[in-house]
């Protein structure tokens, strides 16, 4: 094994949220070098910290043809294939529906039993697995107590205790610790070559979550509003639905944006109006989890922010 990890160097290469939880790599390093990498790792923290970022670079590194360390080689095929979401033996559940199905977790029970096709082991990865339904967590119960020599099982997660305790006792589990906002600001500033002040509203605004501030700032519109303090009423001019069809998954994403944006304004609000959005905003996200059609969604949305602010004072101008 190389001694990337041993020189301090990986620090460099690490992707920004991993940069900050070098002690868990460290661990997952080792147990590598000495061949004993378990069965089944939770990866719990909260959003932003990196947790699905971890799970990607784990699972390259117990693959990587070259270097089974984090990060790994990011060159060989095995590596290649990863990155672009093809390997073979790389098996993830990681969309943002509601509920994680019983159909998905039973296709996944079923994979974790067959050869490799390409790699000496398979890796799966559940993206926030608090969201199995219970006929879900039940289909997979069989393969953490009966889990293939093979098979490395890796479960992110906001909240473990959502989780089955037969999960849980059967895993390594590895806490996460939370980015500090200034080094997101020290990033932003970095990344994008913009001032401090820019994105200190930025980090503010988006809850320092390194996806949707890389979205604003790529986006003339969302960038140029929220830093003039104008973000709220743009935003919902794009989601209104009489002026143009959104597809789910961006409207998910500009309702999340919007709900950390509020959260940063809170002063500038009443305390029924503040409480009042959130709900609103909260209340349409879960519509478009579910699946509700995404025009009604939006329908609803825009006439009870119209009835707020026609009864708002002032009306809401952030």
């Amino acid at each position: 094994m190389e001694t990337l990890f041993a020189s301090n160097n990986y620090k460099n290469v690490l992707p920004f949220p991993l940069k900050h939880q070098v002690h868990l790599i460290g661990a997952l390093n080792r147990a590598m070098e000495k061949d004993m990498v378990a069965t089944s790792y939770i990866l719990e923290g909260e959003r932003g910290s990196g947790r699905y970022c971890l799970a990607s670079q784990f699972a390259k590194a117990l693959l990587c043809s070259y270097r089974n360390s984090i990060p790994a080689c990011g060159e060989c095929v095995q590596c290649k294939k990863i990155e672009k979401g093809i390997h073979p033996d790389v098996i993830k559940i990681e969309h943002d529906e509601r509920y994680i199905k019983i159909s998905e977790v039973r296709y996944l029970a079923g994979e974790v039993y067959k050869k490799p096709n390409e790699a000496d082991r398979k890796v799966v990865i559940i993206k926030d697995a608090e969201r199995m339904t219970e006929e879900a967590v039940n289909s997979m119960l069989k393969v953490f107590e009966e889990p293939p020599y093979n098979v490395v099982i890796i479960l992110t997660v906001v909240n473990s205790s959502l989780l089955p305790a037969t999960i849980v006792s059967r895993s390594i589990h590895l806490f996460m610790s939370g980015i500090p906002t200034q080094s997101v600001v020290e990033h932003v500033v970095e990344m994008y070559g913009i001032d401090r002040d820019k994105a200190e509203v930025l980090v503010g605004a988006t809850g320092g979550d390194t996806g949707l501030i890389d979205e604003i700032v790529k986006d003339d519109g969302l960038y140029s509003s929220i830093t003039k303090g104008e973000f709220f009423n743009y935003v919902v001019g794009i989601l209104d639905p009489t002026k143009i069809v959104i597809e789910r998954e961006r409207a998910k994403k500009l309702i999340l944006m919007l709900l950390n944006y509020i959260r940063y304004r809170s002063d500038d609000f009443e305390d029924d109006t503040y409480a009042k959005l959130l709900y609103l905003l909260g209340s349409t996200n879960e519509l478009l989890i579910a699946n509700i059609n995404v025009k009604v969604s939006l329908f609803r949305l825009m006439i009870e922010l119209k009835e707020m602010m026609t009864s708002t004072k002032g009306g809401i101008g952030v």
